[in-house]
């Protein structure tokens, strides 16, 4: 507790579904995140989401590199609150107007978290985190994304 020890190394892997809307007036990103619970595989959490502008998007075409710097994007499994903080390379392929792929992965990601239900009522992690992933059509969202996550 403090802020110089290294108490340890954790390794956590998980499935999260994020949702990525956006708004032309205020030209950012919002992206919600859908977390499984901690305890009970058939629950999923939504947790609203924060913005990232297209200012801090650089590339004129893709790929391109979003960088969120102090703005997280926020995951909650049912026990803990986890604020990431990345640098993300995107690669999209349209078809058209619409979306036929696209990636991500992690060009630098940082995590901090408030990790509840401890026996001494939570600690506090930091960390380094690696996310990546490819989108799923909205025709497939009814097969590869639970209920509880899908938009309505």
């Amino acid at each position: 507790m403090d802020g110089e020890t290294v108490l340890g190394k954790e390794t956590m892997k998980g499935t999260v579904y994020p949702h990525l809307t956006y708004a032309d007036g205020l030209q950012t990103y919002t992206i919600t995140t859908c977390t499984q619970d901690d305890y009970n595989d058939n629950i999923w959490h939504v947790k609203d989401g924060n913005t990232i502008s297209i200012k801090y998007i650089y590339g004129a075409d893709y790929p391109e590199v979003w960088d969120f710097g102090g703005n997280p994007i926020l995951f909650f499994n049912g026990a803990s609150t986890f604020n990431v903080y990345p640098t993300l390379y995107t690669k999209i392929t349209p078809d058209g107007s619409n979306l036929k792929k696209a990636t991500i992965s992690t060009v630098s990601c940082s995590v901090w978290a408030d990790l509840k239900g401890l026996e001494d009522n939570g600690h506090y992690l930091t960390g380094s985190c690696t996310l990546s992933g490819s989108a799923i059509p909205a025709t497939q969202l009814g097969r590869k994304v639970p209920a509880g996550c899908r938009s309505p």
